[in-house]
């Protein structure tokens, strides 16, 4: 037996990265895309923001949608949001804005739905979880820009980091 401390007894130890095991299934398919964006550098360097700004990312398993759908939503809003930042909400005082200080987030989605069925140019699942973690890592980190997938998802698999980890994948 090692005298190491386990990290979890460690006193600044804090959750990160919890997947819905629920469905053991559905766990097991989380793990397989997780498993495959920390075989590449990409993949590795984004866990490593995630983990180290102190939120917490719960991924989970969504009500089934058709067509297929996948979201990833922050605790606090204004917490995520870019400091200064309009959220798109108002409380009848005016728009609501960023604080820029960070929040947990909430990653939804399937595996089984990736690629999608009506899409075939979408990304496969590992690819759509970690554009999925790319904007979880926004929020969490409090520099998300909620106006920027309001009207086209695309954008959120389409962006520069997401095309550098398809290609260290070999899909491109």
């Amino acid at each position: 037996m090692s005298d190491t401390p386990r990290e979890r007894d460690l006193p600044n130890y804090r959750d990160w990265l919890l997947v819905d095991a629920t469905d053991p299934t559905y766990g097991d398919r989380v793990v397989a895309d997780l498993t495959d964006i920390v075989g590449t550098a990409s993949g590795r360097s984004l866990l490593r923001r995630v983990r180290s700004n102190g939120r917490l990312v719960r991924i989970e398993r969504p009500d089934p949608t058709d067509p297929p759908n996948a979201w990833v939503r922050p605790e606090d809003l204004p917490a995520a949001a870019a400091s200064g930042n309009p959220t798109g909400e108002g409380q009848g005082r005016g728009p609501v804005v960023g604080a820029g200080t960070g929040s947990d987030s909430v990653v939804a989605y399937d595996p089984a739905d990736w690629p999608s069925p009506i899409d075939p140019a979408s990304p496969p699942s590992d690819a759509m979880l970690f554009a999925l973690l790319q904007e979880a890592c926004h929020q969490t980190e409090g520099n998300a820009d909620p106006a920027l997938y309001a009207t086209c998802a695309e954008a959120l698999y389409r962006a520069a980091e997401v095309e550098r980890y398809l290609s260290e994948r070999g899909h491109v």
